[in-house]
């Protein structure tokens, strides 16, 4: 580390103003994952410095990754957020695939408050933990100190967690995850945990699930491990806001679908109209006919119970669906008419087809 960062100490001011500028200097150092992931660790912990005032304040927690990212480099400062939001955009920009992990931390036995993250980065196909905010300095009764500590470089899951604990239990990397009780009682190293991980089999199969189905996972994961603290509780009820904004935004999208679908099916009914009205000329083959009639009505058929199916409404459709569904139920009636007519004229004789074009419909007494 102390030549990795001989080198790293040399970069020009120029290439420090953004993260591929700081990444190709990197990548034109070192050649190894090894040494690239150490001097990323070290220019993270060196750059930037702590701000004890904003860890508190909430200033930063508008800002998106790409928001946090320009901010730590513009100002050289930040809290968690921002050491592992530049330590994992440096990684990825230099090709070793980073992740960032969520969760709080212990420090003298006591369990923080505050929730915390850090990263793990796949290293010779291996993922590994690494926390660059505790890895720069101390803080000390609000007054931050920097004073690089390679602990936490590569620290070995079963070290790490005597101090984070992630709220997915994935994310300790460990065969057999502690649960927050055991975290909080000291309890490393024991058996008989809750559940058995296989994290080498395991991360693959959660990296290839959907946004939504990673959020259902992370939050089943929880709940498996007991929601028993109010960090927790918070990061169980911002997965389920997750899911439910996905659902809602699943429920929109199906809705325009359905909306679109319907139009359709009542452009393809003009059409069929304005087609009888010629009395089906120039005259096609029956089977062609009816398929003008039978395919738009099954594709409106499935419209309607598309419709019927949409869950969770959100409150500001529902008064579209509710007239949509209306709309629906009379054109259904309006397309078995034609449906019904078409079959009738397919069934007779051709002599007998052109008089069913003046026979009035039967609408009772």
């Amino acid at each position: 580390m102390q030549e990795v960062g001989n080198k790293m100490d040399q970069i020009p001011g120029s290439q420090t103003q953004s993260i591929s500028a700081i990444a190709g200097y990197i990548t034109s150092q070192f050649a190894s994952e090894e040494d690239k992931i150490a001097a990323i660790f070290y220019w993270t912990a060196h750059a930037i410095r702590y701000d004890v005032p904003g860890s508190t304040t909430g200033q930063y927690d508008t800002q998106t990754s790409a928001d946090k990212v320009q901010s730590a480099l513009s100002s050289r400062k930040g809290v968690c957020m921002h050491y592992s939001e530049v330590f994992k955009a440096l990684a990825l920009a230099c090709g070793i695939p980073t992740e960032l992990v969520s969760g709080y931390t212990k420090q003298y036995g006591k369990i923080s408050t505050q929730t915390h993250q850090w990263c793990m980065a796949r290293i010779n196909g291996t993922w590994e933990l690494f926390d660059p905010t505790w890895g720069a300095g101390v803080v000390n009764d609000q007054e931050y100190t920097p004073q690089f500590n390679l602990f936490f470089f590569r620290t070995p899951p079963a070290a790490l967690i005597e101090s984070h604990y992630p709220f997915d239990y994935l994310w300790q990397l460990l065969p057999n995850p502690l649960s927050p009780e055991q975290f909080k009682s000291n309890e490393t190293g024991i058996t008989g945990n809750k559940v058995r991980c296989n994290p080498a089999e395991e991360i693959p199969l959660y990296f290839a699930l959907s946004a939504n189905e990673k959020s259902k996972v992370e939050l089943k994961h929880l709940e498996i491990m007991g929601i028993s603290n109010g960090m927790l509780r918070g990061e169980a009820a911002f997965l389920k806001r997750e899911l439910s904004y996905h659902a809602l935004n699943n429920t929109s999208a199906k809705l325009e679908q359905v909306v679109a679908d319907f139009n359709a099916s009542i452009t393809a009914y003009n059409r069929l109209i304005l087609f009888r009205n010629k009395q089906f000329k120039p005259a096609l083959a029956d089977e062609d006919l009816l398929a003008l009639v039978q395919l738009p009505y099954a594709d409106f058929t499935q419209a309607y119970l598309n419709l019927m199916e949409l869950k969770e409404v959100d409150r500001a459709l529902q008064g579209q669906v509710v007239s949509l569904k209306k709309s629906f139920i009379d054109t259904k009636k309006a397309w078995e008419t034609q449906l019904a007519f078409v079959q009738l004229y397919v069934s007779k004789p051709s002599q007998e087809r052109e008089q069913l074009f003046f026979i009035k419909p039967n609408r009772g007494k």
